[in-house]
């Protein structure tokens, strides 16, 4: 036990170092004080967020005399989370041998290695009980404060997460020691990440789309929360049916909801499975852990025919082939390269789809083949497009992708032009690609006819050629080639919040120019888009000079 107390600490201070000050963590500010500020306004939006879902819900489960219900809702969203967000993490801190190499010189059982971590893991879900408590905040506010409500929530909450994270953690070991998924590593990773954006995906959809709705946000019967409330209020009967499939969030909200005897036994029941599932971890644990982090490890190498070497000349053109073929494997080679561009396509992508949707309920039919309606699209297209790619840009990490390969760009004789052009058609293929499906996706659903379709698709293509642009040079300012996994490449922290204003900003110039010149002229909309049409340009061609000039000068350290 002393043991496993130990590795609970450890594991529990690991999940904890964003806030160790001696600790620097990939996507964070290395400044503490910075750091300290992204915490916190994270913590302070997700906050909101949660706090209006759950103010929302929880009147519609008074009135249904489903109490229970508010806190099962409450577990439910955390067991989602934690299969398809989580999951990555799990893999990573459990199953990679990096992860454990160092234990295995030490006097540790397997079992109790891996249920050590587990522990520690759980217990670090201190910020969803910090959720928790606003969520019985909320409730007391409704009801009034019952002192049996806060012990057993606080005595089931991490039970409550405990099962579906060791539920986990169990699943991949088993998997990875009685299969051969191990040759199969990289696809299953991507399957997860494909998981994790679907669910994100469809948090943003339902988000977006109860945004739409007349009355006042303060009004519970109208507005945002007031749209979210009817919403769980029809859908109060699929909620009974999925807590049954997740068991501990029934139990869950049976005893912080219930009535004292039920409070009891479910408490007792939902205790129960958490040890019993803690102990078949660490039965199965203690004699397969290390074999399903290192079996088949070390997979033997396909033969492959041995091909005649070509000569390749150092001309223009083919160094712009092969450094564009180059960088566009490496982009596509893993999908956390593709992270920042997928989850800006599912925030701002869902943002336009249920604003277009709702549009194009409110006029009429006919005025969607005008040259002002198309018009209209395209440059909506292209500011929606400058949100999506200036924030999720492949072509700002392009040269940090190289990593320890970088070298080879410092030392060969590589034309800069070419090198600078091959870094903007590899950002732009796959921009293109991903506009193209996007146009596609909207002009099918929504109905809007080719045409549109296709203004959809020049917007966003105009606007990922600026984005790109600018991603170019941003690529060649601070080049991390240290980097040890593609998450460390990812914007995070400062650099995210100044992409986020900063296309913001762009966006509200070249839409209050556009407002401007239209009050101006009485509504002459050729000559207002014409006006930022030529600031694009500028802009642009800026940009173009800016990196031309930083690829020019070399990239050898100073």
């Amino acid at each position: 036990m002393n043991r496993i107390g130990t590795i609970v600490k450890y594991a529990f201070k690991e999940d904890l170092f964003a806030f160790n000050p001696k600790k620097k963590i990939a996507n964070l500010p290395k400044n503490y004080l910075g750091r300290l500020i992204v915490l916190l306004w994270t913590y302070l939006f997700l906050g909101y967020i949660f706090y209006g879902v759950m103010k929302g819900a929880l009147p519609v489960y008074i009135n249904q005399g489903e109490i229970a219900m508010y806190f099962t809702t409450f577990a439910i969203f955390v067991g989602l989370i934690i299969l398809l967000i989580y999951g990555p993490k799990i893999y990573a801190s459990f199953f990679v041998p990096k992860a454990i190499s160092d234990y295995q010189t030490m006097p540790i059982g397997e079992g109790e290695l891996f249920i050590g971590k587990l522990i520690g893991a759980v217990l670090s879900f201190f910020d969803f009980f910090i959720f928790f408590l606003l969520g019985l905040f909320i409730y007391f506010g409704e009801t009034g404060f019952d002192l049996s409500v806060l012990i057993f929530g606080i005595l089931n909450f991490f039970p409550m997460v405990f099962v579906p994270y060791s539920l986990i953690a169990l699943i991949i070991l088993i998997v990875k020691k009685f299969t051969n998924v191990n040759r199969h590593k990289k696809l299953m990773k991507n399957l997860g990440y494909v998981l994790m954006f679907i669910f994100i995906g469809v948090i943003y959809y339902f988000a977006f789309s109860s945004g739409y709705s007349s009355g006042q946000s303060g009004d519970p019967s109208g507005g945002f929360w007031g749209k979210l409330s009817t919403s769980f209020a029809e859908s109060l009967d699929r909620f009974k049916g999925v807590s049954n499939i997740f068991l501990q969030a029934k139990l869950f909200g049976l005893a912080v909801g219930g009535s004292i005897l039920v409070k009891i036994i479910a408490s007792l029941a939902l205790i129960g499975l958490c040890l019993a599932l803690g102990l078949l971890i660490y039965k199965l644990a203690d004699r397969y852990y290390y074999e399903a982090v290192f079996e088949n490890e070390a997979l033997p190498e396909k033969k492959t025919k041995e091909t005649k070497k070509k000569e390749v000349s150092l001309v223009k053109s083919s160094q712009f082939m092969a450094i564009y073929k180059r960088d566009l494997k490496i982009v596509t080679s893993n999908l956390m390269f593709l992270y920042m561009p997928i989850l800006m396509i599912l925030i701002f992508g869902m943002m336009s789809f249920t604003t277009g949707r709702q549009i194009i309920k409110d006029v009429d039919p006919n005025s969607l083949n005008t040259a002002y309606a198309r018009l209209m699209t395209f440059g909506g297209s292209f500011l929606m497009g400058v949100l999506i790619w200036v924030n999720g840009s492949t072509a700002s990490t392009s040269l940090s992708r190289e990593g320890k390969g970088f070298y080879i760009f410092q030392t060969m004789p590589i034309d800069p032009k070419s090198h600078m052009r091959a870094r903007l058609a590899s950002a732009m293929t796959v921009a293109t690609v991903v506009n193209l499906i996007m146009a596609l996706v909207v002009g099918f659903l929504i109905k809007i006819g080719f045409v549109n379709s296709l203004m959809i698709f020049l917007g966003l293509s105009l606007a990922s050629f600026v984005s790109n642009m600018v991603g170019v040079y941003l690529s060649s300012i601070n080049i991390n080639t240290n980097w040890k996994t593609p998450k460390d490449l990812l914007q995070g922290g400062v650099k995210t919040i100044g992409f986020y204003f900063g296309s913001m900003i762009v966006v509200g110039i070249l839409l209050g120019l556009f407002i401007l010149i239209l009050s101006l002229t009485e509504g002459n909309i050729y000559l207002a888009s014409g006006v930022d049409i030529i600031l694009v340009g500028v802009i642009t061609f800026i940009f173009y000079r800016l990196a031309r000039s930083k690829f020019r000068g070399g990239f050898l350290d100073k």
